[in-house]
């Protein structure tokens, strides 16, 4: 990596962040297509696993059937903090 020019450092890390990005996208797609797929984490809220990476997205469905995304979390940092949403 120290041989690597500084331009190609950006694109590796954009490229990379263009990748999350596209897993997150799929995984908000599946929840707005099937908002009983995700995993029930109490009566309330369900969650999603981004695919590939350590984020889940945890959500509600609301009385009107529309969909609240309550946080987007790391899976290891503070996991329950959204529990107070």
């Amino acid at each position: 990596m120290s041989g690597e020019r500084p331009d190609s450092m950006a694109k590796l890390i954009v490229g990379e962040a263009a990748e999350a990005e596209y897993a997150a996208a799929a995984a908000f797609r599946r929840i707005l297509d099937r908002p009983e797929w995700g995993a029930a984490c109490d009566d309330a809220h369900r969650l999603v696993i981004v695919r590939g990476y350590p984020y889940q997205i945890i959500y509600r469905m609301a009385a009107d059937n529309s969909t609240v995304v309550i946080a987007v979390a790391h899976c290891s940092r503070s996991p329950d903090y959204w529990a107070q949403r």
